[in-house]
């Protein structure tokens, strides 16, 4: 199991408040936190007192010399031998790399992203903001399939509730039912970037109590002297892996103080093989009509059978005889009937007609490519194109036309019903039906 996290920190320069951190990182049994605001200037990296990783991030953009942002990572002591390598992408990005090793000496090569977006009302403001800071979480996107993504951070944007036209713009197949809150401006241009590179965001697709599901409480409040809660910490993940989530919501006992909650995943790295669908090879069947309109084929089976079935010597076990008798039956049925050819759907024909028409039509649209063609010979080649097209059309016409014939005369002529009937299935183009299986209550 990978537990990863996201934390507004609220600025992490003093070691008590890292003690802190690390505090929760290990009672709330996480491998990686992806941490933001540490108000770090420099790169640096610690280890916390129970041998954690501690690594903070540069910042290039200050303010009188005081950085108001900063990213970081604490990584568990059983992943840290496992880093490959970290990296700054900008005040807002930085990733991640870890190659947890697997019993079948195929690692998992997970990258994890930080990110922390401009809040909505700078967004709304400059919206150059918000294009950079997903242009930089494109770049720290590009990797090869194979890896495991995850974007953890305070996205500063509400998603919201979907709605009947989010499911009908297939919205659901990005966002879960269990969103909160009133999209808004930055909850707009984070779907846009979730639905652009296939992404799921992990903390909706969970029911959870409200309190679970909010992760951040504004400073301001209702008139009514209530607080404001909202969701606006994300976990990201491939859509394609949300097989392997077992669970995501955010928690609010940590000791350490912020006004956003903690917000954990739970992964299942073993269900990661569920992502690939395995290659199903139907088995072989036996050629059944040619042994049945074949009388040449019948006699041929009937005699290796009995002379096979007089050799086998008949012991005590009626089960071990059974078998045998079924094996040598089948043996006898490869060498004489064989099997039958696969059921492949064919997309083309070898009709001289049809192949002519099909490459004068080639080089016609070839020919209507070129950007040398003014308009009218352009139409030209157009009305060319389609007539030749319904010229083909026509002639796959009269060739199913010639086979249905073909097929009719050969129920006609035939006097073997198992023939016939193998010749309407055909013409008639029904599926054999699939065979009805009863059991008992005792599975029998």
């Amino acid at each position: 199991m990978l537990r990863l996290g996201t934390f507004n920190v609220l600025g992490l320069s003093k070691p008590e408040k890292q003690h802190l951190l690390e505090e929760d990182f290990m009672s709330y049994g996480l491998d990686i936190l992806a941490i933001q605001e540490t108000k770090v200037i420099k790169n640096n990296e610690l280890t916390l007192p129970k041998n954690n990783k501690l690594i903070f991030m540069k910042q290039t953009n200050l303010i009188n010399g005081i950085g108001h942002g900063g990213l970081g990572f604490v990584v568990s002591k059983k992943l840290a031998p496992h880093i490959e390598k970290f990296q700054y992408i900008s005040d807002r990005v930085s990733f991640i790399d870890i190659k947890i090793p697997c019993r079948n000496n195929n690692p998992m090569l997970v990258r994890c992203i930080n990110a922390y977006s401009p809040t909505n009302t700078k967004s709304r403001k400059d919206i150059s903001l918000s294009t950079s800071f997903y242009e930089d979480l494109q770049k720290a996107s590009n990797v090869p399939s194979r890896w495991e993504v995850y974007y953890l951070g305070d996205f500063n944007g509400k998603v919201g509730k979907l709605t009947y036209s989010d499911s009908v713009n297939g919205l659901h197949h990005h966002v879960g039912r269990y969103g909160m809150g009133t999209r808004n401006f930055n909850g707009e241009c984070l779907l846009d970037f979730v639905c652009a590179n296939d992404l799921l965001v992990t903390n909706t697709c969970f029911q959870h109590p409200s309190r679970h599901r909010t992760t951040h409480t504004a400073r301001v409040t209702y008139k009514s002297g209530k607080k404001v809660y909202s969701q606006i910490d994300y976990i990201l993940c491939k859509r394609r892996s949300k097989c392997m989530l077992q669970n995501a919501r955010s928690y609010g006992g940590t000791k350490l103080c912020s006004d956003h909650k903690l917000v954990v995943v739970c992964i299942n790295s073993q269900k990661r093989f569920c992502l690939y669908s395995k290659r199903t090879i139907s088995p072989r069947k036996i050629d059944c009509n040619r042994l049945a309109s074949c009388k040449e084929t019948q006699n041929a089976f009937k005699s290796d059978v009995t002379q096979a079935l007089q050799e086998i010597s008949v012991g005590h076990d009626p089960n071990s005889a059974l078998e045998k008798t079924i094996s040598t039956i089948h043996k006898c049925a490869e060498e004489v009937v064989g099997y039958r050819e696969p059921n492949q759907r064919c997309h083309k024909t070898n009709d001289k007609t049809v192949v002519e028409l099909s490459a004068m039509r080639k080089k016609l649209r070839v020919e209507l490519e070129s950007y040398n063609q003014d308009s009218s010979q352009n139409r030209e080649l157009k009305k060319s194109v389609n007539r030749i097209g319904r010229a083909i059309k026509k002639r796959m016409k009269v060739l199913e036309t010639l086979w249905a014939d073909r097929l009719a005369a050969e129920i006609t002529s035939t006097d073997d019903s198992r023939a016939m009937f193998e010749a309407v299935r055909s013409l008639a183009k029904v599926k054999d039906p699939k065979p009805i299986v009863v059991q008992f209550s005792k599975n029998q």
